[in-house]
């Protein structure tokens, strides 16, 4: 598949000779410039299916002025396998009939680095941002996709949209044909390529990071090698590596397991500690509101010019919080003492 940047060929409709052709890089998934943020995340614009690009507001616009064509030596697709969940990836290269476009394109040289060049049909576009600065023009590509073929339709039931050198020229040729001119052209282009595949490794195609020779070697010599160097040396030092790893994944359990007691013994004394506030808290607060209610009854008692022992009940509606023995020792040690000073 082609990368996030991708190499294309444009008809370049600025200039007064509508023959020049210009290659450059472009950004795949295009953005149309209605777009707020000159990002893909509201479009899916990776593909364009073309039997319906005629009648899509997104790109029925770019036809008549914004063909391209995307040139590659290959690419993947994944196959599904009813048996395990794992998909196997395929990479197809392109074989010409043709012997003129075989000696152009190097055909006669069967690597996988000197293959046929494809060519892909693809519309384009520019964004630029609200400034309308120069430096922030953002050009992005879109490739054509069709019912697949009879030599990849085990695979998926799409494929891009292929064709050869001359219905590439034409594609570009925005000027003399139009898009149904080229349609036609592309249709009758079939028979003159077939399309090769092999399996290649997954866990190579598979990670985007990987750019070796290895991403497009058949998976038969790629499985050869792998097993020629599992013996030997090789298996020992594997074997000793397996070995050491798995030790250092028990000590890292381990202390990860002693880790999490601690932390949970710290929890433990922590939610401990609150509930002490909290109870110290509730007793101060008691502590405040009988004092309030003592001072409030002695005010009243002087405003009516009377004056009751604290002892005595006193009627009222309102529920009156329990007295601490040690408080209710204090007022009838007090009781005692007024007792006697009126006896005498």
């Amino acid at each position: 598949t082609p990368s996030a940047s991708t190499s294309t060929s444009t008809s370049d409709t600025s200039t007064s000779d509508s023959s020049t052709l210009t290659l450059m890089s472009m950004k795949w998934g295009l953005v149309p410039p209605w777009s707020k943020t000159g990002t893909t995340e509201s479009f899916r614009t990776i593909n364009a299916r073309q039997d319906n690009v005629k009648n899509s507001k997104m790109y029925a616009r770019l036809l008549k002025s914004k063909r391209c064509v995307v040139l590659l030596n290959g690419y993947y697709e994944w196959m599904k396998n009813k048996n395990t969940k794992h998909k196997q990836p395929y990479f197809f290269q392109v074989r010409y009939n043709n012997s003129q476009t075989n000696n152009d394109n190097h055909d006669n040289d069967t690597s996988s680095s000197s293959s046929s060049l494809m060519y892909i049909a693809a519309l384009w576009d520019v964004w630029t941002s609200k400034h309308h600065d120069s430096k922030d023009r953002l050009f992005t590509v879109t490739i054509l996709t069709t019912d697949a073929r009879s030599d990849t339709k085990f695979v998926h039931d799409r494929m891009p949209l292929l064709m050869d050198r001359e219905c590439a020229q034409q594609w570009l040729n925005t000027t003399e044909y139009d898009i149904d001119a080229c349609f036609e052209a592309i249709a009758q282009s079939q028979s003159r390529f077939t399309l090769q595949s092999y399996a290649v490794r997954r866990e190579m195609v598979g990670n985007t990071r990987n750019k070796s020779k290895q991403c497009i070697e058949p998976l038969s010599s790629s499985s050869s090698k792998d097993q020629d160097r599992k013996t030997g040396l090789y298996r020992f030092f594997a074997v000793q590596k397996n070995e050491k790893n798995g030790s250092e994944c028990e000590d890292n359990k381990s202390d990860e397991q002693e880790n999490k007691l601690n932390k949970e013994d710290d929890d433990q004394e922590v939610e401990a500690e609150k509930r002490t506030l909290e109870h110290d808290r509730m007793d101060v607060d008691l502590q405040r509101a009988i004092d309030a209610s003592k001072c409030s009854f002695r005010l009243e008692q002087e405003k009516r010019g009377t004056k009751r022992p604290l002892d005595e009940t006193v009627e009222t509606n309102e529920l009156q919080p329990p007295m601490p023995a040690n408080k209710k020792q204090k007022i009838e040690d007090g009781s005692a003492q007024n007792q006697n000073q009126n006896q005498d």
